[in-house]
């Protein structure tokens, strides 16, 4: 394994990274997760300029750049899964969170332009929209603790209000980061060879709501 820092804004900083861990495993990048995220708190009236584009440049631009870099060796190679992360809000919006909310559609466009794309090389691209993700477990959990502390509440108290208000009624319904692994494991597996273009939801149900 490798782990390469990178400001996936910058298209040079991601093209170093790219070929970084293409020389790490002799050429040869079998599936890319698009999985970067940053999210903030802002109404439409009061939404920040500069706010507005780190999420948009995060989220959309940045996993293009990725693409840019990692796929050239996929076509060549006439195979790859590519997996792209969106979220439970692209299925019943949020209030407070337009910019994160359009990030996250654009995300599930890629996905679909990039199957019609790729689908002659051989390559699936797929997307998951994972609900919140429980405090403690991931990247996710981050981003949970992040917003949780712009309006003056503990990680937990924000997990369930995000919960509660997007996701099914019971306890069940609050999703860990081992489902959304488990969800990433299988688009990159061999048995969804036959699936591409697809979002599939992992949300608790905020999509049915």
């Amino acid at each position: 394994a490798i782990a390469l820092p990178c400001d996936i804004r910058d298209v040079d900083q991601v093209e170093a990274a790219v070929a970084k861990a293409l020389g790490f495993f002799d050429n040869r990048i079998d599936v890319l997760v698009c999985n970067a995220g940053v999210a903030a708190l802002d109404s439409i009236q009061d939404m920040r300029p500069h706010v507005m584009d780190a999420v948009i440049d995060t989220i959309v631009k940045g996993h293009m750049y990725v693409a840019k870099f990692v796929v050239p060796q996929m076509i060549g190679r006439r195979a790859g899964k590519i997996v792209n992360i969106s979220s439970g809000v692209t299925g019943s919006g949020h209030a407070m969170l337009s910019h994160y909310v359009a990030a996250k559609h654009a995300m599930e466009g890629l996905t679909t332009a990039w199957a019609f794309e790729l689908a002659e090389f051989s390559i699936n691209v797929n997307c998951i929209a994972p609900a919140t993700i429980k405090p403690g477990e991931g990247r996710g959990s981050g981003m949970v603790s992040g917003l949780a502390g712009e309006v003056d509440m503990t990680p937990d108290a924000a997990f369930e209000m995000f919960s509660a208000a997007g996701n099914m009624p019971g306890e069940k319904w609050r999703t860990e980061a081992q489902n959304i692994t488990d969800a990433v494991l299988f688009l990159a597996s061999d048995n969804a060879d036959q699936i591409t273009g697809t979002v599939l939801r992992v949300d608790a149900g905020q999509g049915a709501k």
